[in-house]
């Protein structure tokens, strides 16, 4: 079985379980910034669709282009089940994401290892830089 993460929207984020062709998706609409739910989201939508992590045979993340924090925080996540189950982590880019999402079982992914550099599309914005005045 398949786990999909895609937390790259700004609005929305989207699980998937992806099982012999069969797909059982959840999109939870999410007000900017609300990221830091993303695990207990996920918890949920696993436990709702009555699936354990040891069921889990690859996990899949969308790696972008997207919200900057949406974006680490479902590879993050994507990177403690993958070490802590052992299971094989893939990214995919959020262009390359197929409408019939049964269709990752086919498709050719990259492994996420050391050398993984996600698409954020641009440039962090995280603070506005301060003018400082010298006396």
């Amino acid at each position: 079985m398949i786990l999909l993460i895609d937390s790259a929207g700004y609005n929305q984020i989207h699980f998937a379980l992806i099982n012999n062709l069969k797909t059982r998706a959840r999109k939870i609409k999410i007000t900017y910034p609300e990221t830091e739910k993303t695990l207990g989201y996920l918890e949920k939508f696993l436990k709702t669709s009555k699936v354990k992590l040891n069921q889990i045979e690859k996990i899949i993340v969308v790696s972008g282009p997207g919200s900057f924090t949406g974006i680490r925080v479902g590879v993050t996540i994507g990177l403690a089940f993958s070490f802590a189950k052992n299971i094989p982590l893939y990214a995919v880019e959020k262009d390359r994401l197929p409408e019939d999402l049964s269709q990752l079982e086919k498709m050719k992914l990259k492994k996420v290892g050391a050398d993984f550099d996600p698409a954020y599309g641009a440039e962090p914005n995280i603070t506005i830089k301060k003018k400082t005045s010298i006396n």
